[in-house]
């Protein structure tokens, strides 16, 4: 009879088992995700049958090494299943019978593996037996589940760990499992038989291990993996398929090493698969009129911006347009030009250059080169040129003064302005009405409001009776004056009644009979930032307007950030007494802000953030030069500027790196490109920029970290993890006039 040396390591006692509730309606495709690369594979071949075991190489690597620990020294070879239980499980791996003496000891063990629970014990999954109460004490034996048995075997015991899954042979553990049992004794209280009834035992009686051999076979159809010409059995030849053994993937596109399957942009153009609908085309990802043809090869596609503000060549300010190209394919640009009449300028849709514009490279033209491409002599007042691309682009209007001083004009709003000066002041205020739709616009009406929110002359004045189609008007201070019948003191704001389709609102400063400062580009509460504050003590001096755009008074704290990221004074201190009305305003200076957070005079240009209640608001700074200068600071980016001077500039470039989020922005890298999209350099521009960090990177500081230099204006192109918290205000500094101009807002493509 058969008898036992010692008790043995095997699955606890059924009965505990059958008090747990079960796991219903679950499939095996939903427990067993495919596998990484080909596994490896053994054939267990019994009298009953063969059954073929995946081992899951990655999942359990100490249990499948334990396993093959077994199997390659021949250790389980003879041995036999010693516990069928049906509907359970039957188990081996531990007991070899010696016929002469009828008894079955146990085979030698190594030391035990640790517990690598993971995969749940569902039908099919092969895992370690071990001794009750100790995870660890897996050595030789396994047991096949014969059922769902994941509400049981994975909550006791830290889990049995399924090393294996039988992928050919099931039927062969259900016939094992179906055969008569014998209660032997001890660990063989439940042994499958075969032919036996009484008497002595046999080897033939026992369901025996006749030999476990190790055959990769990935995808399990019977043919070695060297012998297979598709191991994966996904229908695409080894010799053709980049991933040879995953059943799920055959091609990898952009040679990323990730799958088409599995790839989020197979092309890797930087559109997602998901929005992109061309994913196998590197040129090719939107086609908006639904024709089959990519939008970068549609002649019938169209992205366009708008320069608002093209003088003529006989003006006194000079215009040079820039037109970024942004996207990563080069495009073409052709342009429509318009009077301020809305009156057509020569031809229509005129070539803008010969060739196309490389990716990051940019077109320069004048407004003497414009009036040769569109056929025309010099118009009068300005010009709206149309610019019309099949990609991404940006549109930046540089606009030089009589005095050499050198504006951005292509900065614009759709609902309101908020820099009308007063008759009071040096400077007149300018607001260009334009009709970039292609219908007039009748019966704009708007409310001017003081520094206070009190309404100046009456609600709802009609600013224009109507407003053709490309047409664009000039307003001015005076005339905003006479339209409300009252003037004032400070600065006032305007603010449409409506929305109207296609309109656009120019904002310009015009100082010294000469200089246009542009006004239109603030910071609103998604923000909620002030970027450049310069300390009392500067000789350029900061004055922060925060207007309360909503319908309901509010009151603002804020907090003052150094360069370094240091808080400054009192945290979110109340930056006024009473509350701001609507439509009013709060202006401080930086001696206002030192007096009201109770902060020394800092070192640098500091930040302040401000808070309110759940309401609407808009931040704009002035800073005003010794030269009396006054320009528009809170204007920033979050990817890429584009007016980096280059040595041959007397103009010195200054871009300060803004941290507005909530955790540090490490290896902040950054491209350089010339006007020609050409790379002139790239590298680290900063380790790490912590909370409310700020930094100052010059044209020099530049061109020494990406080791470049060059002539013209350059883009940089910044890559780090942004999460959009970094800021970019890129500033052009003529040292003449020791002022700053903003040039970090664009009109982008849509």
């Amino acid at each position: 009879m058969i008898g036992t040396t010692s008790k043995r390591p095997k699955v606890k006692n059924r009965k505990p088992f059958l008090t747990l509730l079960l796991l219903t309606n679950v499939t095996l495709t939903s427990l067993w995700p495919a596998t990484a690369h080909a596994d490896t594979v053994v054939t267990i071949q019994t009298p009953v049958g063969s059954i073929e075991i995946s081992l899951l190489d990655d999942e359990a690597p100490q249990s499948v090494a334990n396993f093959l620990g077994y199997v390659n020294r021949g250790d389980y070879t003879g041995t036999f299943i010693h516990r069928s239980e049906p509907g359970f499980v039957i188990q081996g791996g531990g007991y070899l019978f010696n016929e002469t003496t009828g008894q079955a000891p146990h085979i030698d063990v190594v030391d035990p593996v640790v517990n690598e629970f993971g995969r749940s014990n569902i039908r099919g999954t092969v895992a370690m037996a071990k001794l009750g109460g100790d995870p660890d004490s897996a050595t030789s034996e396994w047991f096949i589940n014969l059922a769902d048995n994941s509400g049981n075997l994975d909550n006791q015991n830290g889990g049995f760990t399924v090393f294996g899954i039988v992928t050919d042979g099931m039927s062969v553990a259900d016939e094992i499992a179906g055969l008569p049992r014998f209660n032997f004794g001890g660990a063989f209280g439940s042994t499958p038989t075969i032919n036996f009834s009484s008497g002595s035992v046999r080897t033939e009686n026992l369901v025996t291990l006749d030999s476990i051999t190790i055959a990769p076979d990935f995808d399990g159809d019977g043919v070695n993996d060297s012998d297979d010409l598709d191991d994966d059995n996904d229908g695409v030849a080894d010799t053709e398929d980049v991933f040879p053994f995953d059943a799920t993937e055959s091609v990898d596109l952009d040679n990323d090493g990730i799958g088409n399957n599995a790839d989020t942009d197979d092309d890797a153009d930087g559109v997602a698969d998901a929005d992109d609908v061309f994913p196998e085309d590197g040129d090719e990802w939107a086609d908006t009129d639904e024709d089959g043809i990519g939008d970068n090869a549609d002649e019938d596609q169209q992205t366009v911006a708008r320069a608002y503000l093209i003088t003529t060549s006989s003006s006194a300010n000079f215009t040079v347009l820039h037109a970024v190209n942004s996207a990563s394919v080069p495009q073409g640009f052709t342009g429509r030009l318009y009077n301020g009449n809305g009156e057509q300028l020569g031809a229509d849709s005129v070539a803008l250059h010969d060739g196309s514009i490389a990716s990051r490279g940019r077109l320069l033209l004048t407004a003497a080169q414009l009036e040769t491409l569109f056929g025309v002599e010099p118009w009068s007042g300005p010009a709206m040129l149309e610019v019309t691309g099949t990609a991404d682009f940006d549109l930046m209007s540089k606009l030089t003064s009589p005095s050499g001083l050198i504006s951005n004009t292509n900065c614009v709003r759709e609902d309101m302005v908020h820099n009308i000066e007063s008759s009071e002041s040096d400077s007149k205020t300018f607001i260009r009405f334009i009709n970039t739709s292609d219908s007039d616009i009748g019966d704009i009406q708007g409310t001017l409001y003081d520094e206070n929110g009190q309404v100046l002359g009456a609600t709802g004045i009609v600013l224009l009776s109507t407003l053709a189609s490309k047409a664009a008007v000039w307003v001015n201070r005076d005339d905003f004056i006479d339209l409300a019948g009252v003037g004032w003191d400070g600065t006032a704001s305007l603010k449409l009644d409506q929305q109207y389709d296609g309109l656009k609102l120019l904002n310009l400063n015009f100082v010294n009979n000469e200089t246009f400062f542009n006004f239109s580009c603030f910071e609103n509460d998604s923000s909620g930032r002030v970027y450049l504050m310069t300390n009392a003590s500067s000789l350029n001096v900061s004055e922060t307007h925060l207007i309360n755009t909503g319908t309901e008074s509010i009151s603002f704290t804020g907090t003052l950030w150094s360069g370094d990221g240091d808080q400054i004074g009192i945290e979110n201190s109340p930056l006024q007494s009473g509350l701001i009305e609507s439509n009013g305003r709060l202006i401080l200076t930086a001696t206002d802000l030192e007096s009201l957070t109770t902060a020394s005079t800092w070192s640098g240009p500091a930040m302040l953030e401000i808070t309110t209640t759940d309401a609407s608001f808009e931040l704009m700074t002035r800073l005003t030069s010794p030269s009396g200068l006054t320009s528009n600071t809170n204007c920033v980016r979050s990817k890429a500027v584009h007016n980096i001077e280059g040595f041959d500039s007397a103009n010195r470039t200054f871009v300060r790196f803004i941290n507005q989020g909530d955790t540090a922005i490490d290896n902040i890298g950054g491209v350089l490109y010339d006007i020609n999209g050409e790379t002139l350099g790239s590298g680290t521009l900063i380790e790490s920029l912590g909370v409310n960090e700020a930094i100052w990177k010059t044209r020099e500081d530049l061109g020494e970290l990406l080791s470049a230099t060059w002539d013209g204006e350059a883009s940089l192109v910044v890559t780090a993890d942004l999460d959009d918290s970094l800021r970019l205000l890129n500033l052009n500094f003529v040292v003449a006039e020791e002022t700053f101009f903003n040039f970090s807002c664009f009109e982008s493509s849509q």
